[in-house]
């Protein structure tokens, strides 16, 4: 079994300790905090190791959610926006038409209201959304630095410079996300592309195949 450097170390000092923290280890082997969660994943993958992790999903507000939860939810706009019935036409000059039909009830042209309609449990969530922090301050508890620590990002440098930001309060979770995304698009792009290569060589191999035979 091959093991890097940086898993040799860190295996040999964890039969010294057998169970430690990222944190401690990371003092002991001169390594970032998120670089040894990264060598204990790998060495676990190779059943040296056990990596126990606690996930905490927070949500929060982007600057379009803090917006509904100032005006309303785009059909909660829309649903208020007449009183009884409006015709079909009136109802289309509103900005939030397409995304509201869904709350009302259409007869004869005419747009009826169905009764007051209960908060949707998105209305909910924006209205106690003031008891969900603005960021994750635990990186190595976020699933989305999780995804970028052991799938998108190789570099150490930038990966403890994602935590850094993290920990700081001065990326926020939904912006991690953004870019963690674009990380995963261009992976995506780019293993396409070699899948794309490798179909031809087949192709090409099986056509020199045919004109040997």
């Amino acid at each position: 079994m091959q093991l890097t450097l940086n898993e040799k170390r860190l295996l040999l000092e964890l039969v010294k300790t057998e169970t430690t923290t990222p944190e401690e280890m990371g003092t002991i082997l001169d390594r970032p905090a998120d670089s040894v969660v990264q060598y204990g994943g790998l060495l676990s993958q190779k059943g040296l190791a056990q990596v126990d992790r606690a996930v905490t999903t927070t949500l929060l507000l982007t600057d379009e959610g803090r917006q509904y939860l100032k005006e309303g939810l785009p059909e909660r706009q829309l649903y208020d926006s007449f009183s009884e019935s409006a015709s079909i036409a009136d109802l289309n000059t509103h900005p939030h038409a397409k995304i509201g039909l869904g709350w009302v009830k259409i007869e004869a042209g005419n747009v009826i209201k169905t009764g007051d309609a209960a908060p949707s449990p998105i209305e909910i969530g924006l209205k106690n959304s003031d008891a969900a922090p603005a960021y994750i301050k635990e990186a190595d508890k976020c699933p989305v630095f999780l995804l970028n620590l052991f799938h998108m990002v190789s570099d150490d440098a930038e990966l403890a410079k994602i935590r850094r930001k993290c920990m700081a309060g001065e990326l926020i979770y939904g912006q991690c996300k953004k870019e963690t995304a674009a990380r995963v698009l261009a992976f995506l792009d780019k293993f396409r592309e070699k899948m794309t290569v490798a179909a031809n060589q087949i192709r090409s191999e099986k056509v020199k195949i045919l004109i040997l035979n």
